[in-house]
């Protein structure tokens, strides 16, 4: 599941990988939603991207910005949850290091991936949980 000629690289590199960092509780809602469906569930989750799911595949990953952004300038005419998404999704492998899930956000100009166990979702990660575990990792030493 990972995108373009991106080398994912191994656990063997020093450092924390993918699944020592990465939100592990995910939400995921259907193409069909609407928005506000799709924020309600945000909301209730405390998080800033949804999985869009089909036939329980991730199709799309939509952000919080970008349902924003369609409603107040579509209203009640905004497209679904899932023609907003942004989509190819990006994946990176559960156990992948952070250099190679650095490579995926760079070329899917994204902040946030979603972590792939065996052809399942396993997590998302995001630019946030990158900074906590590099602001912990500083605080350590």
């Amino acid at each position: 599941m990972t995108p373009g000629n991106v080398d994912v690289g191994s656990s063997d590199e020093v450092g924390p990988v993918v699944h020592e960092i990465m939100t592990a509780r995910v939400v995921a809602i259907g193409r069909s939603a609407t928005l506000h469906e799709a924020l309600a569930v945000m909301l209730g989750a405390r998080v800033r991207h949804l999985p869009i799911v089909d036939d329980g595949k991730c199709v799309g990953l939509l952000y919080e910005s970008d349902a924003l952004w369609e409603l107040y300038l579509h209203g009640e005419l905004a497209r679904t949850a899932g023609e907003c998404a942004r989509s190819p999704v990006p994946f990176v492998p559960f156990d992948a290091s952070l250099s190679a899930a650095a490579q995926v956000f760079e070329s899917a100009a994204a902040d946030a991936v979603v972590v792939d166990r065996a052809g399942r979702i396993a997590g998302i990660l995001t630019a946030t949980d990158v900074v906590r575990a590099t602001a912990r990792a500083r605080v350590q030493l």
